[in-house]
């Protein structure tokens, strides 16, 4: 099923399907690793104008947990990774510099991100906010543009949803959609708790103790300054960031849509506990030593990680099925 719904992770693997039995996904996979890593990079000097951090933001996103637990193995996640962040890059280019051929381009690849894993489709959600927040436009311009991003991005997964009606009826997203939710709004409240509480895990090992204490601190700075341009941008990226809480599953990896925003804050905090030395050389070795630290802990993260989640699935499992 999990291919007849996201038929680019067929269509992206094939190439090298005749090397090794398995090998696509993976050698896509690393692809995607590299791929979104030099786009966080971009995004984040799209935003701060500081390659500094943006290489200190890349390095965060390059070793996070979920990268190193299950993003370069036999999983699906990277693409999706990959297609939120490519528009996410690609909407905040409209912005800078509005085109008819980027909010096309940026619409068709958040559409098609939805073919790669559902969470590949976030892109929509932040263009909206981002357009919301505007000063740019009047209201009527902010709708039309936001039909024809909305038309564009329905193009690819309305037509295979069409397809997948037709051919495959058990394995539609409308079909999966209405069983999954139903089961959950007649669970109990402790079904809904356990689900809280995986959520809770999962988001927790994104980044680690280290990284975490980075964000936190970055996103205090940036409470602190009250950039208004930037305050729209983290802004638009709070909405699909949270949006595994409306899911079954939450684990690291389905969390991971958190990236782009936790990797800006993170990285604009490692810049300003740099700055705050006087001493240039030693503010460097004190940011040198923390992202090697960074990369320690987390290829040895057991007891952080979603390995180790506070609440099992299988217990999640388990009351669904009594409910």
């Amino acid at each position: 099923s999990a291919y007849i719904l996201r038929p680019l992770i067929a269509l992206f693997a094939a190439p090298f399907q005749e090397l090794s039995r398995g090998l696509g996904i993976i050698v896509q996979n690393v692809l995607f690793y590299f791929l979104s890593t030099y786009l966080i990079f971009k995004i984040t000097d799209l935003i701060y104008k500081n390659k500094e951090q943006s290489l200190i933001a890349s390095i965060l996103y390059a070793f996070a947990i979920p990268w190193l637990n299950v993003g370069l193995g036999y999983m699906t996640n990277a693409g999706a990774w990959f297609f939120v962040i490519f528009s996410v890059y690609l909407i905040l280019l409209y912005f800078k510099k509005p085109s008819e051929k980027l909010l096309i381009l940026s619409g068709l690849v958040s559409g098609m991100g939805m073919l790669m894993k559902e969470t590949g489709g976030l892109g929509i959600l932040f263009f909206a906010i981002v357009l919301l927040l505007s000063k740019s436009w009047s209201f009527s311009e902010k709708f039309s543009k936001m039909l024809k991003f909305g038309a564009v991005f329905l193009i690819p997964p309305v037509i295979w949803e069409i397809v997948v009606l037709i051919f495959f009826p058990p394995f539609s997203h409308v079909y999966m959609f209405l069983v999954l939710n139903k089961e959950i709004i007649e669970g109990s409240l402790k079904i809904k708790t356990l689900i809280a509480l995986k959520q809770a895990s999962g988001f927790l090992a994104t980044f680690g103790l280290l990284g975490w204490s980075l964000i936190l601190f970055g996103g205090w700075k940036e409470w602190k300054e009250k950039n208004s341009e930037r305050a729209r941008i983290i802004l638009a990226f709070v909405p699909f960031s949270l949006i595994f809480m409306t899911w079954v599953i939450g684990d690291a990896r389905h969390i991971f849509t958190t990236a782009g925003l936790l990797v800006l804050l993170g990285s604009y905090g490692l810049i300003h506990l740099k700055n705050a030395f006087r001493n240039k050389t030693m503010g460097t070795v004190l940011m040198i030593f923390i992202i090697c630290l960074y990369i320690v802990l987390n290829h040895y993260s057991n007891f952080v990680d979603d390995a180790l989640p506070f609440i099992d699935l299988n217990d999640i499992y388990y009351f669904l099925k009594k409910a």
